[in-house]
């Protein structure tokens, strides 16, 4: 992790009770913190809304994007905690809205969808709806052959890649 680099969290959770709760807020900051490891975000959004909302419902998101392009910052976001391990994918219009969103913005962001990546033909799917990556901890953790995963997984990507770029 370079230390020179600047990161701005941006915290989603879909209900007022998560969010007073600080359950689903305390566990994405946990996920942010150890990635980042001893490097803080220079700034913090949170939004409580629900996950089949679109950008356009999300302020927060537009203000944590615009402050990425003043700063030159990177976003960091945690997978939508209601998402994690269930093998259900981020709605595809969420996935849309949240590329354009940021390709809006900045169109030098590469954008990374992974909440419920579970296997080769979701990663499939997002990488056609227009995301540069996925996640796929979950997917390959719960597999019952995780070398299996993830070959599958890669090799979807690479399809999906190979049919959009020829």
């Amino acid at each position: 992790m370079n230390k020179e680099t600047k990161y701005i969290a941006y915290l989603r959770v879909s209900t007022q009770k998560q969010g007073f709760s600080g359950l689903g807020l305390e566990a994405q900051n946990e996920i942010i913190q150890n990635h980042l490891r001893d490097i803080k975000p220079i700034a913090e959004y949170i939004e409580i809304e629900s996950g089949r909302k679109t950008d356009k419902d999300r302020p927060e998101l537009r203000k944590a994007l615009e402050h990425c392009r003043k700063e030159g910052a990177n976003l960091i976001v945690a997978e939508p905690t209601e998402l994690i391990g269930t093998g259900t994918t981020s709605d595809s219009n969420y996935v849309i809205e949240t590329i354009k969103t940021v390709n809006e913005i900045n169109p030098d962001i590469m954008v990374l969808q992974g909440a419920g990546i579970s296997n080769g033909q979701d990663v499939y799917n997002t990488i056609k709806l227009g995301a540069q990556a996925t996640g796929s901890t979950s997917g390959i953790i719960k597999a019952a052959d995780p070398y299996a995963m993830v070959e599958e997984m890669l090799f979807n990507l690479r399809k999906a890649w190979d049919e959009m770029n020829g």
